[in-house]
């Protein structure tokens, strides 16, 4: 028999607490690099709140960011011209218990 996953209190959607990353994550992932392409291509997306609001609406939803979201979030927030944000992140991902490492910081 499998042994049993022990599941994370802090988060609601039963994939996230089990360490695992669940399509909203993806979703959310995805929308944050799109967000960075958006600006890539003449976009006047200069609000840092946008991209926030979407890792807080995950989170409140009950799921667990991945290290790929997060980076995800840095760099859209280093595109917009908002770097002492996306140092930020790298507190959020510390203590969510996610290792940064290099490719955190080159994001």
């Amino acid at each position: 028999a499998a042994a049993d996953v022990a599941l994370d209190p802090r988060f609601k959607c039963k994939k996230c607490a089990k360490g695992s990353s669940c399509y909203p994550v993806h979703l959310t992932t995805q929308k944050l690099a799109s967000m960075r392409k958006q600006r890539h291509r003449g976009a006047n997306t200069t609000d840092p709140e946008e991209p926030w609001a979407e890792l807080e609406v995950l989170m409140a939803d009950g799921h667990r960011p991945t290290f790929k979201t997060y980076t995800a979030l840095i760099t859209c927030l280093g595109d917009m011209g908002a770097p002492a944000d996306a140092e930020s992140v790298l507190d959020k991902m510390s203590a969510a218990g996610e290792a940064i490492d290099a490719a955190a910081y080159n994001a």
